[in-house]
């Protein structure tokens, strides 16, 4: 059995890097439901920052670019 903290981390990875989920398959798909909010709120924050970045390159590139920082930079 995992200790707290070893799990933390492999929530942590499952989040971030889209490793396999903490559990096995039976929790990838709450996984994917905390994973998308990260992601969708990580993405409105960058366009309430950013707003003429978003307008200048557009919305669809804007996320490819949000998701790509977010991989490249995770949050601490």
């Amino acid at each position: 059995m995992s200790s707290l903290r070893e799990l933390q981390r492999q929530f942590a990875g499952a989040l971030f890097n889209e490793l396999p989920a903490p559990g096995g398959a039976d929790t990838t798909a709450g996984i994917e439901i905390y994973r998308n909010n990260l992601h969708e709120g990580f993405l409105k924050a960058l366009a309430l920052e950013f707003p003429v970045i978003q307008r200048l390159v557009g919305e669809d590139y804007f996320r490819q670019l949000a998701r790509d920082f977010l991989h490249t930079h995770p949050s601490r």
